[in-house]
């Protein structure tokens, strides 16, 4: 799901696949980059639905998704779970840099 702004397209666009099926969220990412061109995210929360999204965006295998394979970035839940704690680990070192 997205939402669209009023004056400019998004550049990135994520894709959370946990209850609907790896298909229907590429047909989502798929349509998204139709529309704007943006860079794709999956996000998968099932294991066994890794593989499935890696052969659905194979162009060998030409399926209906291989035209944005060089646009998505498929990531797995756990990747984002570790990526969480480890920025939430710098959480002080980021606030100095940050800050103002």
């Amino acid at each position: 799901m997205w939402l669209e702004a009023e004056e400019l397209p998004p550049v990135k666009v994520f894709e959370i696949q946990k209850e609907a099926s790896v298909d229907m969220a590429l047909a989502r990412l798929s349509h998204a980059y139709d529309i704007w061109r943006p860079q794709l995210y999956l996000v998968i929360t099932k294991g066994k639905d890794l593989k499935r999204a890696q052969k659905l965006v194979n162009p060998y295998l030409a399926g209906a998704f291989h035209r944005i394979k060089n646009k998505l970035i498929i990531i797995t839940a756990y990747d984002v779970i570790k990526l969480w704690h480890n920025i939430k680990s710098y959480q002080k070192l980021l606030q100095q840099l940050t800050a103002k």
